[in-house]
């Protein structure tokens, strides 16, 4: 049988709750929807060649599933992936492309792969998760059937364990859009007894910061970010955040800066969002909230990306497709 939409989720283990919360999000729009998922040669313990064949047989397996809209939640190959989910599934299919411009080499995104993913008969179609990854994509590609939706989110939940003292955390692996030079600012210029955590793979020492590089299970990350006052996103360039959306998910303010996709998540007026440089006045702020200030963040939050995902899978539905024509 067929379902309205089927989730294809080669990162099985990173994706988790990526994944799963979309389709939680679709089961609230009363659309029937599955989970395919492969798990990424890390998990697994098989090597890149046998995970991408995985892929690409699951893709081809869709064929038949004729009347389901296919989301692959992330590109294996890149732009690549438009064109060979076209040729295997024989229809178009759409894939979330979380970084339209990637910071570390990665196979797909060069100009062939893009100008080749915008031509017609492609029939490219693209999810991105910010303006800034749409303005992007509009930019580096001819793909007009593009778009924009707020990362997945799960109903609000009232499991925050508020510390005693003031706990400041980072949450994620480190990458090189780090603000390493505005996080030793932030420790150099507070003077009173707050804590400073970063937990994530790959963090190098920082003045100020106390940095814990084990990885992360889902639990221990969902426990790190309910038992933290404040989780800070303190990157200088990004689409989206996920570790944003878990904060807001489990009760837990966050602050980053308001010239990102942050804005989109905490709504324009938030005092959580980092005017410039003055990060001090934004972690106040989170930090006052109280439970009734943050579950009203959250549940805005939440019904943001309900409506948003609830008009885009009506206009795809079979039911939807037939009225239009």
């Amino acid at each position: 049988m067929d379902h309205q939409v089927v989730i294809v989720n080669p990162l099985e283990v990173t994706l988790h709750h990526y994944s799963h919360a979309l389709a939680t999000i679709l089961a609230g729009c009363q659309t029937d929807c599955a989970i395919r998922s492969i798990p990424e040669p890390s998990a697994s313990g098989h090597g890149r060649l046998r995970w991408l064949g995985s892929y690409l047989w699951m893709l081809a397996g869709l064929r038949s599933a004729a009347r389901s809209v296919v989301v692959v939640v992330w590109p294996v190959l890149g732009y690549w992936d438009v064109m060979l989910a076209r040729l295997l599934t024989g229809r178009g299919v759409w894939l979330v492309m979380h970084d339209p411009e990637p910071m570390v080499d990665a196979v797909g995104y060069g100009r062939i792969a893009k100008r080749l993913a915008g031509l017609p008969a492609v029939d490219a179609r693209l999810i991105v998760h910010s303006a800034v990854g749409a303005a992007t994509v509009s930019r580096d590609t001819c793909i007009h059937q593009l778009a924009e939706l707020p990362l997945p989110m799960n109903p609000p939940q009232a499991s925050r364990d508020r510390p005693t003292r003031t706990v400041v955390r980072v949450v994620g692996q480190y990458k090189a859009d780090r603000d390493i030079d505005g996080l030793r600012a932030l420790a150099s210029t507070q003077d009173t007894d707050w804590l400073y955590e970063i937990y994530g793979r790959g963090w190098p020492h920082i003045d100020g910061w106390n940095v814990d590089d084990a990885f992360l299970t889902e639990d221990a990350f969902d426990q790190t970010i309910r038992t933290s006052s404040v989780v800070i996103i303190p990157y200088t360039r990004f689409f989206q955040s996920g570790v944003a959306v878990r904060s807001i998910e489990l009760g837990t303010p966050v602050v980053g800066p308001r010239d990102s996709s942050l804005i989109e998540l905490l709504g324009p007026d938030s005092a959580w969002l980092v005017d410039g440089d003055d990060w001090l006045t934004a972690i106040n702020a989170a930090i006052r909230a109280d439970a009734e200030e943050i579950a009203t963040v959250a549940g805005a939050a939440y019904r943001r990306v309900a409506v948003a995902w609830d008009k885009w899978v009506l206009l795809r539905s079979p039911v939807a497709s037939n009225a239009l024509h």
